[in-house]
């Protein structure tokens, strides 16, 4: 019911936090829930959950399991949590209406896709913006759509991706849209985008029917790949492996089109980790015959597995992954094959590179000078994280 888990650390601390998060507890996981937050002092609770980035989260498990346990300033946080996302809900959903009567689709992904599309309750949500994608034909209209609405472009990365934050002057309201599901800046990111096919396949939401949210076994595919770019134990941590967990428990996934959407994309390496990691970590109900059927072979589990579990995904005052220990994950990762991702890593595709390092005010530069930019920017700008 709570085991140890791989990939966190053992005690009452850790087995509360995560069993705090896990969705749709059981009677008897709501009573071991009490007895291990009476084994801490609530304090240290808040304070380790706070900083594995999962406040309100926790602090909404143990409200629905131990009546009467927090301390009002934490219920007090909850409620003006519960008003932020408010806020921001209402921001997103005038942007969703806009971007509609110009004839853009769009729909929610990542947390945000998440909290419209399973039952996590508002104030549990902590991320801190909202997450769009647009198909890339209709890309060039959304920045005037937002303009319109007095959302100017503040992107807060040093360089252009496929996609860009949108905040007001007078706001700290952050609505970022992409015309891409994925994108990273320090390598090409190797699968077969889907993107298309998810918006046509989007629905509204039920809480907030002008808000729309991939299809559940479509939403799951997209985050199971984004905890992936988090190198699975990196921040939001915990959080992304609620995304996986939320997924599956609040909607009825369609486990061979999912397989099937795996294979599809090249993925299946990366997807199986996350799932993994949720049924590990949050005892996530995933089908075993889906596990058996994404398994890498065992010694790349073994090799994937110890590498994530020493460092782990709660918080333990250390970084998480060195720069070699991203690189090997990532090799590990790649379906395709060492000799591949090398060439990834050498010589990345030209559009890529002009993308992601050649301003649209600039002339068009030199291939070799933007290779030479990305050299640069790899071995002293890039950090593990700032994906």
């Amino acid at each position: 019911m709570c085991a140890q888990s791989k990939f966190a650390q053992d005690g009452p601390l850790p087995r509360a936090l995560l069993l705090a998060c896990r969705g749709r507890r059981s009677n008897a996981e709501n009573q071991l829930l009490r007895e291990l937050a009476d084994a801490v002092d609530v304090g240290e609770l808040r304070r380790a959950a706070r900083a594995n980035k999962i406040e309100a989260l926790v602090g909404v498990g143990l409200r629905e399991a131990c009546a009467g346990v927090l301390p009002g300033d934490w219920e007090q946080a909850l409620a003006e949590n519960a008003r932020r996302v408010e806020r921001l809900l209402s921001a997103a959903a005038s942007c969703s209406v806009a971007l509609g009567a110009a004839g853009i689709p769009c729909a929610l992904i990542e947390g945000g896709g998440t909290l419209l599309g399973s039952d996590l309750p508002l104030e549990a949500y902590g991320a801190g913006d909202f997450d769009f994608l647009v198909p890339e034909s209709a890309w060039p209209q959304v920045p005037g759509v937002m303009a319109d609405l007095g959302y100017l472009p503040k992107d807060r990365r040093s360089r252009p991706t496929y996609r860009v934050e949108f905040c007001r002057e007078d706001d700290d309201r952050y609505i970022e849209i992409g015309s891409r599901p994925f994108d990273r800046m320090w390598l090409p990111l190797l699968y077969r985008d889907r993107s298309p096919e998810w918006l046509r396949q989007r629905i509204p939401s039920k809480r907030r029917p002008e808000l729309h949210v991939l299809a559940p076994t479509d939403h799951l595919l997209q985050v199971c790949f984004h905890t992936s770019l988090h190198s699975y134990v990196r921040s939001p941590g915990v959080r992304l492996h609620v995304d996986v967990d939320r997924t599956v428990r609040d909607n009825a996934i369609d486990w061979t089109a999912f397989n099937q959407g795996v294979r599809a994309m090249g993925i299946a390496r990366r997807a199986f980790f996350s799932l993994w990691m949720a049924k590990d970590l949050l005892d996530t109900p995933i089908p075993g015959e889906v596990l058996v059927a994404l398994s890498p072979g065992r010694i790349r589990r073994l090799l994937v597995g110890r590498l994530l579990a020493e460092d782990g995904v709660l918080a333990n005052g250390r970084p998480k992954l060195t720069r070699g220990r991203t690189i090997a994950l990532d090799m590990m990762l790649e379906a395709k094959g060492l000799a591949r991702w090398f060439i990834n890593a050498a010589l990345p595709p030209e559009a890529w590179l002009r993308d992601h390092f050649e301003r649209g005010d600039t002339a068009r530069l030199p291939l070799a000078l933007l290779h030479l930019q990305r050299y640069r920017s790899a071995l002293g700008e890039w950090r593990p994280g700032t994906d």
